[in-house]
């Protein structure tokens, strides 16, 4: 017998009810794992994920990117080339959706946009064009010399990820790649699970309600006619509907929740490896903040 839904008060907040094997929390990876109650979510900072601890934050992000840059300034500077040192940018100015919550204020001032969204890009990445000497030295990838010396490994970009992490690994990076690999499958899965694909049928229909046809709310984010500097009418109207839908069927707070579930079998799983991607990113955060306190 599958799980079953049922819509609660004015809130329409999801219950499940837990039947047969696809409830079942043994050891089957393929099972779905059992959940408990459904919290109601309207707000992003209402959102804690399991694998959130394992993430570097977007201040430690911008440590990184700033001590990144200094210390590739100074590689440069010794084959005689310039390097500017930028802030990192503080958004990528799009997405609204933040931890799968639309509120509805946002949906009204921004629609699908949003210029607070998180940051993608290092302040290097950003920066004005560069030469093809200056690309050569930074990322290796020309002359073993330059300027009569030896160019290091991975070039100046490693050298500064060597400095940082103690390996060549990119501490500019979001998260690491274990944190990034589990996080995906655990989405993935999430997306794939019955009782998640039951709210998105209920929100579909509730988008039917309103006028909108969208098979789920990633479609309706994603759509190609929100890629406009700024929001149209459509947007706005869209917007508003997903933010009312969400809100009836509580879907973040059903997605959240199962997602959680695979987020906790993972990280049992891979305990040993996260642990020490996250001592690996906390000596980087050390290292990040004696060079920014150096200059």
């Amino acid at each position: 017998m599958p799980a079953r839904i049922r819509l609660v008060g004015a809130a329409s907040v999801i219950v499940f009810v837990a039947a047969g094997c696809a409830q079942q929390s043994g050891t089957d990876e393929n099972a779905e794992p059992a959940i408990g109650a459904v919290p109601v979510i309207t707000e992003p900072s209402q959102v804690r994920l399991p694998l959130d601890p394992y993430r570097q934050t977007d201040d430690q992000i911008r440590l990184f990117s700033k001590a990144h840059q200094i210390l590739s300034r100074d590689c440069m500077r010794r084959f005689g080339l310039d390097w500017t040192v930028s802030a990192p940018p503080q958004s990528t100015g799009q997405d609204t959706v933040k931890s799968g919550v639309l509120t509805t204020a946002d949906a009204a001032k921004y629609g699908y946009h949003n210029p607070d969204s998180a940051i993608t890009k290092t302040g290097n990445e950003a920066s004005a064009q560069i030469t093809p000497d200056q690309q050569a030295v930074f990322t290796g990838k020309g002359p073993s010399t330059f300027a009569g010396q030896p160019v290091p490994p991975g070039g100046c970009a490693g050298e500064a990820n060597t400095k940082l992490t103690g390996t060549a690994g990119d501490p500019t990076n979001a998260h690491g790649p274990i944190v990034s690999r589990l996080a995906t499958d655990a989405y993935t899965r999430t997306t794939k699970d019955s009782r998640v694909r039951m709210v998105v049928n209920a929100w579909t229909a509730c988008m039917k309600k309103a006028g909108f046809d969208y098979a789920n709310p990633d479609n309706a984010g994603d759509d190609v006619r929100w890629r406009g500097q700024t929001p149209s009418d459509l947007e706005f109207s869209t917007a508003k509907a997903d933010a009312a839908c969400r809100q009836e069927t509580n879907y973040t707070g059903v997605f959240v929740t199962v997602e959680t579930a695979y987020q906790e079998r993972l990280i049992e799983k891979n305990s040993q490896q996260l642990d020490a991607e996250k001592k690996s990113a906390e000596t980087a955060l050390r290292n990040a903040t004696k060079v920014i306190g150096g200059g």
